[in-house]
């Protein structure tokens, strides 16, 4: 598991330097939404996963 938080947390920095590049955001504001559509992708996961 804490594997798998440092690669969550590489990949939602480097969606962040390509969010903020593009779409001209903050950086801590993309990481925070990348983060988020991480956190919330977790139950769907998880339905997917037992059925």
């Amino acid at each position: 598991m804490m594997i798998l938080a440092a690669v969550f947390a590489s990949l939602s920095g480097e969606i962040d330097l390509y969010l903020s590049f593009t779409l001209s955001i903050t950086s801590r504001a993309g990481i925070v939404l990348t983060a988020t559509m991480f956190f919330m992708a977790a139950p769907g996961w998880e339905r997917i996963k037992d059925a």
